[in-house]
């Protein structure tokens, strides 16, 4: 177990720790490394990027900052000098920004579709991905229109002194939920 906190047995399931570098770690880096290796086991895989994802699947959301934080346990663990590191970590980032901006982050869906474009570009990644990103990031953009124009209505309702704040909350909040339902 050279240079890496834990192991799985893919036969048996069990779970191997590296002490050392185990108890180093903070408790959602060590939950994050546990749910890779139960990754490898489940899905009977030795790719990494598919135990990173099934770790990050189980943790996103559960956790505060569990986005930023399944980052930081690539970072920490991996060698950043190594080129399949880098492209996991990249791999990670990517994977973040896409589940941010599924759930209403409009700045992510806009970093994720750059990148997106740019991967596709760059490898030649199929149409269908490349459409897929595009209609989220439409979307995303869509979602930003409307709290946009929300907030100019809400100024224009505080600067005439009328009170319907609370009928203002409630059509911007049906407006994101007819949009994140297209």
């Amino acid at each position: 177990m050279y240079g890496t906190p834990a192991a799985v047995s893919h036969d048996t399931g069990i779970l191997y720790i590296n002490s050392e570098l185990f108890d180093k770690l903070t408790p959602f880096q060590k939950e994050f490394v546990k749910q890779h290796e139960i990754g490898h086991y489940r899905l009977q895989t030795h790719d990494e990027f598919r135990a990173d994802r099934y770790a990050f699947n189980k943790l996103v959301g559960k956790y505060k900052r569990s986005l930023k934080q399944s980052i930081g346990t690539l970072e920490t663990i991996l060698d950043g000098n190594d080129t399949e590191h880098q492209k996991r970590i990249q791999s990670m980032y990517e994977l973040a920004l896409k589940w941010d901006a599924e759930h209403g982050n409009v700045a992510a869906a806009r970093e994720f579709k750059r990148i997106m474009k740019k991967v596709s570009r760059g490898d030649g990644k199929n149409t269908e991905t490349v459409q897929a990103v595009n209609t989220a990031g439409d979307k995303m953009n869509e979602l930003a229109t409307i709290i946009f124009q929300g907030n100019v209505a809400e100024k224009q309702t505080e600067n005439t002194g009328d009170n319907t704040k609370t009928l203002m909350y409630m059509m911007m909040a049906l407006a994101i939920i007819v949009v994140l339902k297209k």
